[in-house]
């Protein structure tokens, strides 16, 4: 008996004995409980009990999802982890693969490998699983590694665009500029037919525009395609549902279409507005905000500012597209990897 347990002790007795002094003794037409009603009665407090956990675990793992959907991750983060302690056999394969995504979006990346080892191990003939396999790999730099996955990715049915554009950024940064191209030419005529087919289909807008800002390539377009899936958010149903979407992600995008036209001054302005409303947790998408912050300011000449800027968002994420750029402005050296022991 631990010494706490010895402390409540006597406490327990006198409630019980306070309440054996004031409930009213049974009449002679009731009788005392039995042992089978009571057994019974603790049956049905386990039942309810049941009920409960289930419906706090089930309402988490919704909440969750919902989260991830409207793009606050570390929310999502931690309804899954919490739901997936209180009832593991609930965390269904969609589940997890959205974790990872969390994962991806906040900069656990080691997490986001692991995870994503296990999708492969459960569904190795699905194109998601080496999909965030090869996403884990392209922001720890880890590009060969990045491309195998994304190859065995291509291999399966249903991919989806997003897997060319993440390819060709993992061959650009391999210096493979025609293997680049190829993929990226796909990306846009696969995001094409996906917009003639369904005109209110707001992420293959903006997922088009991304791939032209990255790509500089149709600048303007990519503006355009911006305004128009705000306008899709705007005017569906439920535009909170996606408020981070019009506070967050589109003024980002804005900001980089803005300074790929050289507004400057625009482009700091949409940077900013999207740094006030950054959602928790958020890494690799913020550390782009202040790269283009240092960006523009490097461009204005004002150097402090840039320097700041670029020191921001390099301490912010790992940032695999513009980390070797930031370090020769900022005349860092190259970090050296520990060998494994």
């Amino acid at each position: 008996m631990s010494s706490l347990q010895r402390f409540l002790l006597p406490w327990v007795s006198l409630l019980f004995l306070w309440g054996c002094a004031t409930i009213p003794a049974p009449s002679s037409e009731e009788s005392p409980p039995s042992a089978e009603s009571a057994e019974e009665d603790v049956v049905v407090k386990e039942v309810k009990e049941s009920l409960t956990l289930e419906k706090t675990s089930s309402d988490l793992y919704e909440n969750a999802y919902q989260a991830y959907l409207d793009g606050y991750y570390e929310k999502a983060i931690v309804g899954f982890e919490t739901a997936r302690l209180l009832k593991p056999e609930e965390m269904q394969f969609w589940r997890k693969l959205a974790l990872s995504y969390c994962y991806l979006a906040t900069g656990r990346y080691l997490d986001a490998q692991k995870l994503a080892k296990a999708l492969i191990d459960e569904k190795p003939d699905y194109w998601g699983s080496y999909m965030n396999a090869g996403l884990a790999a392209l922001w720890q730099g880890e590009l060969l590694k990045a491309s195998e996955h994304f190859e065995k990715a291509s291999d399966l049915q249903d991919a989806e665009p997003s897997l060319n554009v993440y390819w060709g950024i993992t061959y650009q940064l391999l210096k493979k500029p025609a293997l680049a191209t190829q993929k990226f030419s796909q990306a846009e005529a696969n995001y094409k037919e996906i917009i003639k087919n369904n005109p209110n289909e707001e992420q293959a807008f903006i997922e088009l525009a991304y791939l032209y800002l990255y790509s500089s390539k149709n600048e303007a377009e990519a503006l355009k395609l911006i305004d128009q899936a705000q306008k899709i958010i705007e005017d569906s149903d439920n535009p909170e549902k996606k408020q981070v979407w019009l506070d967050f992600y589109l003024p980002h995008l804005k900001g980089i279409g803005f300074f790929r036209q050289g507004r400057f001054r625009d482009s700091i302005l949409a940077l900013t507005g999207a740094l006030e409303k950054t959602p928790a947790g958020i890494r690799i998408d913020l550390a782009e905000v202040y790269y283009y912050l240092g960006k523009n300011y490097q461009a204005l000449q004002e150097t402090e500012k840039a320097k700041g800027f670029f020191t921001k968002a390099l301490a912010t994420d790992p940032l695999v597209l513009y980390a070797s750029e930031i370090r020769s402005y900022l005349g860092i050296s190259k970090p050296v990897k520990k060998k494994k022991s």
